[in-house]
């Protein structure tokens, strides 16, 4: 599906990390600066936040689908710095505690070939009972998952009738 790919720096304690040190982190908030950068892009980059630019507590970088094209190579960046809770200095004399970097690559999945979904009714009084199976999707990143919607054309309502799974069928 066409949506915003949203992501985020959570800074957690390390595994080996005492537990002053894991009630410090409740004390300070992230100041984050996100980089991206990409073999193809579908359009100039745009973000929220824009790319480059410190946030206080904006840990999140979302991405609009027209960003990520088919089959590209994305990598992205965060370099966060941790700053005391009250801070209330002006950026020019602002210094962080403790700067953290953080960096991933991902590859943009091709979407699956077009399979079709079959529709098997009975009629059980009171109600027609319904067998969905979705056919013939192929990918070659497996495994595929599936979910059911039903939209009502009228009012554009989506309902989900299923959440991801690995089974093709709704019974």
């Amino acid at each position: 599906a066409n949506r915003t790919m949203v992501l985020g720096a959570i800074v957690v304690p390390g595994p080996n990390a005492t537990e002053a040190q894991r009630r410090a982190l409740a004390w300070v908030r992230p100041r984050v600066r996100w980089d991206l950068t990409s073999d193809q892009l579908g359009a100039p980059i745009t973000s929220t936040p824009p790319l480059g630019h410190l946030t206080f507590g904006g840990t999140f970088l979302s991405l609009p689908p027209s960003q990520l094209v088919f089959g590209s190579k994305v990598d992205v960046s965060a370099q966060v710095e941790l700053h005391p809770l009250s801070a209330e200095l002006p950026s020019s004399c602002d210094v962080g505690l403790k700067q953290l970097n953080a960096s991933a690559t991902f590859t943009v999945n091709q979407p699956p070939t077009a399979g079709f979904l079959e529709l098997t009714t009975a009629a059980t009084a009171p109600l027609v009972q319904c067998d969905l199976v979705q056919r013939h999707w192929t990918d070659t990143n497996f495994p595929l998952q599936y979910r059911f919607e039903v939209e009502d054309v009228d009012t554009g309502k989506v309902d989900r009738l299923s959440d991801w799974s690995n089974g093709p069928r709704l019974k």
